[in-house]
């Protein structure tokens, strides 16, 4: 009986902690991805927006870190000076640092007549900023800039729309481009309480705005808050995604603190053993400067977390939100912008291979990948032999050779 328990647990054990394998050496790659959340919210305020005490408290959204409270809309200016810090630092292949870009396609707003929604590229009128889609498109040609999926609007509409509606003062705050209200943190896009028709209407609105914005489906997704459910996975998988980000910080608000952590990881484990269509990609390296007194110390820390991941057999993947880069606060977005600056420093290096999601997917699975970028398209083949690589380009599929090994970088027409 005592050696079928422990069997038991040791088969539980293994499931917990499985992986979902690769076809290639992570240690001898060396890759390094940077993920960052909330591009294209509009909030948590515009700039101009100074709160008084009365009103925090009227909002009373729930515990946040502070500094959000002086996040904002990115501008022209934030997009260019992040890209020139990127475009610095060349990997072994001659190729720049890759920043994902994770985005919100939409926003609410309400008016005497009724709630107005935007789709970017339009925003709110409090948060116009022109020439900032300029910025990106430059940025994507550079090809450090890689805009992937985050959410159709970051919180629950109908939450939103029922909290604001009747309440004069939220509605005058809602109007002037303020993206809080009550009970907005635990008010989850893809939370149990959602609709679930309106959480698949949404799922389509948004690949459609970001195809048409971008030019190409999204290939990678990470929710909102971290709270999503198994279905939600099953409708990413329906409109082509092929990666899934943090599954190992997934959130389920309503279960048991304990006994739903080790569910939880028993289901991870579970979707990862058996999940073909999706490549789960885990953040394990943080770089929150602007959350943290002792920055250099977040600095130091990211950067022995990007060597241990590849110590381990990993891809390093940095977390890094928006609002280390955009705030209404100039000195606030220096430092962030020069925590990414000392960090790259210290990773190029390491003889670094810069990649994002959709490539580590990729080459999870085959030992291949395609990724294009302005007038190029750049094909890997990680494995021990010549591999027929498919890179799709203006809409058709194009067969590239590429020898054992290496990496082919082909200029398009």
């Amino acid at each position: 009986m005592r050696l079928q328990i422990a069997l038991l647990l040791i088969i539980i054990s293994l499931i917990m902690f499985a992986g979902q394998g690769s076809m290639v050496d992570w240690r001898a790659i060396q890759s390094v991805a940077i993920h960052s959340d909330d591009w294209g919210l509009c909030g948590f305020l515009p700039e101009s927006m100074i709160l008084d005490e009365a009103q925090i408290e009227l909002i009373n959204p729930g515990n946040f870190p502070p500094v959000y409270w002086t996040s904002t809309l990115e501008d022209s200016n934030d997009v260019n000076e992040l890209a020139s810090v990127l475009a610095k630092y060349l990997d072994r292949d001659g190729n720049p640092a890759v920043f994902q870009a994770n985005y919100i396609t939409s926003s609410l707003q309400s008016t005497p007549d009724g709630w107005l929604e935007y789709d970017i590229p339009e925003f709110h009128p409090a948060y116009q900023r022109p020439g900032m889609w300029n910025a990106v498109n430059s940025a994507i040609e550079a090809g450090v800039w890689v805009p992937e999926l985050h959410g159709t609007w970051h919180y629950n509409p109908l939450q939103m729309k029922s909290i604001v509606t009747g309440n004069r003062k939220l509605e005058e705050l809602n109007n002037a481009g303020l993206l809080l209200f009550p009970d907005c943190m635990s008010a989850f896009e893809l939370g149990l309480e959602a609709d679930r028709k309106v959480i698949e209407d949404d799922l389509d609105r948004s690949v459609g705005i970001f195809k048409d914005l971008f030019g190409t489906l999204p290939h990678s997704m990470i929710a909102p808050d971290y709270v999503w459910y198994r279905n939600d996975e099953n409708l990413w998988k329906s409109t082509g995604l092929r990666a899934v980000q943090a599954k190992i910080e997934q959130r389920r608000p309503n279960q048991n603190k304990y006994t739903g952590h080790v569910m939880k990881m028993f289901e991870r484990g579970i979707r990862r053993i058996s999940e073909k269509q999706l490549y789960y990609i885990e953040r394990n390296c943080r770089l929150e400067s602007l959350q943290h007194s002792d920055r250099d110390a977040t600095i130091s820390k990211c950067y022995d977390d990007v060597l241990t991941s590849w110590n381990r057999g990993e891809p390093a993947v940095v977390e890094t939100h928006r609002i280390n880069f955009v705030s209404t606060d100039p000195d606030l977005q220096n430092i962030g912008l020069s925590a990414l600056d000392n960090l790259l420093s210290k990773i190029e290096t390491q003889d670094v291979t810069w990649l994002c999601d959709d490539e580590i997917a990729q080459l999870s699975k085959t030992g291949t990948s395609s990724r294009i970028f302005g007038d190029q398209v750049i094909c890997r083949n990680y494995t021990h032999s010549r591999r027929l690589v498919i890179a799709e380009i203006n809409g058709h599929k194009e067969c590239i050779y590429v020898p054992a090994r290496e990496v082919v970088r082909i200029k398009l027409n």
